[in-house]
């Protein structure tokens, strides 16, 4: 358990704040991402019971605050999830995914919101329901999308920044491993994030080992991706 143990306090020390510091749920979404992980990783049922509690607490003081924000959503959802409320869960995700396809429709060129879009319904609560082939099928369009856009940008501009971490995400839930690595390690040359994360894809992924037991790794990295690490493309750049 000792690898388990590391890789727990890796992630949380690799748990930045990216919310704006002026966002109003800011520091409420940052402290109940913190209680889930307790809850998630806790050896007795006192512990992960009281964590839970906070986790759900904070998440709602969060999405009261900015109910809109499809991060705030997809944490809610994950949270409920997790404590076994699974109607809770589906509630939050159905939230989330209305947010995002809105973004999707102001903005058909949006990459990161056809990415988030395509993890929410690959590894979302969505997998848990009656339309659980629907969402597996809007994963793979929606990826096979983005590696377009993102192929798209880059043959239009081959400096542009920030366009092969999302474009390596895609293929991941493409299911094609050996492409999401070599582009993570092509985007670990861009910025210190693209590094944190081609390192905690090779420390997770190609281990098959997450800070706790699941069924499906790549899923659990990506949300965690998506939930801490928004990808940013330099619009100098585009």
């Amino acid at each position: 358990m000792g690898w388990r143990k590391y890789l727990v306090g890796s992630l949380l020390a690799l748990m930045p704040c990216v919310v704006s510091a002026n966002s109003l749920g800011n520091s409420d979404y940052t402290a109940a991402y913190e209680a889930y992980n307790r809850a998630k990783t806790a050896t007795s049922l006192k512990v992960s019971t009281d964590a839970y509690a906070d986790a759900i607490s904070l998440v709602a003081k969060a999405v009261t605050k900015e109910p809109e924000r499809f991060d705030y959503l997809v944490l809610a959802s994950l949270i409920y999830r997790g404590k076994g409320g699974a109607s809770y869960a589906q509630n939050y995700f159905l939230q989330a995914e209305k947010v995002i396809r809105a973004q999707i429709a102001a903005d058909p060129n949006d990459i990161e919101a056809h990415l988030n879009y395509a993890i929410l319904c690959y590894a979302g609560d969505g997998q848990f329901s009656q339309k659980a082939l629907y969402y597996r099928r809007e994963a793979q369009k929606e990826a096979n999308l983005v590696v377009r856009l993102c192929q798209k940008a880059l043959k239009e501009n081959p400096k542009a920044v920030g366009l092969r971490r999302p474009e390596a995400m895609a293929y991941l839930i493409k299911g094609n491993k050996r492409e999401c690595k070599k582009l993570l390690q092509d985007a670990a040359n861009e910025s210190d994030a693209d590094k944190i994360v081609a390192e905690l894809y090779e420390n997770t992924v190609e281990k098959n080992k997450w800070k706790w037991d699941v069924r499906e790794v790549d899923k659990e990295f990506l949300l965690y991706v998506m939930l801490k690490y928004p990808f940013a493309v330099s619009q100098r750049d585009l």
